[in-house]
């Protein structure tokens, strides 16, 4: 079976006018207990999300480590992996979020936020990665 490493996530942050807030860089090798994947096909296993090291550093991404998410030939269209440990305050300051992705072909990137603790609304956005086998910032505001 051929396997696509499709998505490599550096980082992932809050960022308000004033500051950046890192929920997770991943430098240290970062236990990645906390992902879990779905829809990744029939083989897909808790092995599919590890912490690597960054196979690109340059200007746009200088960290060490990164999380990688192994994804299958037969995953469905909408593989993702979650986490129950993240929580994430919205608010008029603070409603940006964002990743740095490497990918090796271009299509949806998501990030769904869901189950809040003030019953709100779940709330998913996409962006297409327009730069492949390079480091790219996709961001997402959640300020509706």
């Amino acid at each position: 079976m051929k396997r696509i490493f499709t998505l490599l996530i550096v980082l992932f942050f809050v960022v308000t006018a004033q500051a950046q807030f890192y929920l997770y860089d991943f430098e240290d090798g970062v236990d990645t207990t906390v992902w879990v994947p779905f829809a990744n096909g029939k083989t897909a296993a808790k092995s599919d999300i590890n912490v690597v090291l960054n196979p690109l550093l340059d200007t746009i991404n200088e960290t060490d480590s990164v999380l990688m998410f192994d994804v299958h030939d037969d995953a469905d269209p909408w593989v993702g992996m979650f986490s129950d440990a993240i929580t994430v305050t919205i608010s008029e300051e603070e409603h940006i979020l964002a990743m740095m992705v490497y990918k090796t072909k271009s299509s949806p990137v998501g990030l769904k936020l869901e189950l809040s603790l003030n019953s709100g609304s779940t709330t998913s956005l996409y962006k297409d990665n327009t730069v492949l086998d390079g480091w790219q910032l996709l961001t997402f505001d959640f300020s509706a």
